[in-house]
């Protein structure tokens, strides 16, 4: 009777799970095309852009307010890395400008190559990977079939963190040789 019992209490957690799921407060689209749809964003339903974009992440509440309690340049880096982390990208981040937006279609230019945009309107942020880093990037967002504005964005530079694979599963096969020894020995 207990194993019925916690076979169904395991059967409705795993389909609240799925329903959980559907209501995501952070969706990772890849690969990303133009134009992407937009769900949980006040007053955004499609953000399209022209360039290569190789993934894009929306972030919403409850996770927006977490990672984004404020819209500071130090805390939207940290919270574009978390979003990374979240989806299993974890590239570091390097700041290269932000600026507040004046309209629906806005022209990105950097002082520096960036490949990262993370762009905020309300209470939710779109981060886009571009395929290459460039100096300038165009995007458009839509309320609907509507022009609608958008907040600010703030512009990275990411590099990949590499992990040195070989060089951990050789430290390993030294570690169990030398277990085996000490054990074979006594």
């Amino acid at each position: 009777m207990n194993i019925v019992r916690s076979l169904a209490v395991a059967a409705v957690l795993w389909i609240a799970g799925l329903t959980g799921a559907a209501q995501a407060a952070v969706v990772f689209t890849n690969p990303a095309s133009s134009p992407l749809a937009v769900s949980g964003i006040s007053g955004v339903t499609s953000l399209s852009w022209t360039g290569s974009v190789s993934f894009a992440i929306v972030v919403t509440d409850p996770q927006y307010s977490t990672w984004f309690p404020n819209q500071s340049p130090a805390t939207v880096l940290m919270g574009t890395q978390s979003a990374l982390s979240n989806v299993g990208q974890p590239d570091t981040l390097t700041a290269v400008s932000n600026a507040n937006i004046g309209g629906s279609t806005v022209n990105v230019t950097g002082p520096s190559l960036f490949n990262y945009i993370a762009i905020h309107q309300a209470q939710g942020e779109i981060i886009l990977k571009l395929t290459n880093a460039v100096t300038s990037f165009t995007f458009t967002s839509l309320n609907g079939t509507a022009p609608t504005t958008l907040s600010n964005y703030r512009t990275f530079l990411g590099t990949t963190t590499s992990v040195p694979e070989p060089a951990s599963l050789a430290l390993l096969g030294v570690g169990l040789i030398g277990l085996a020894r000490i054990s074979h020995t006594e």
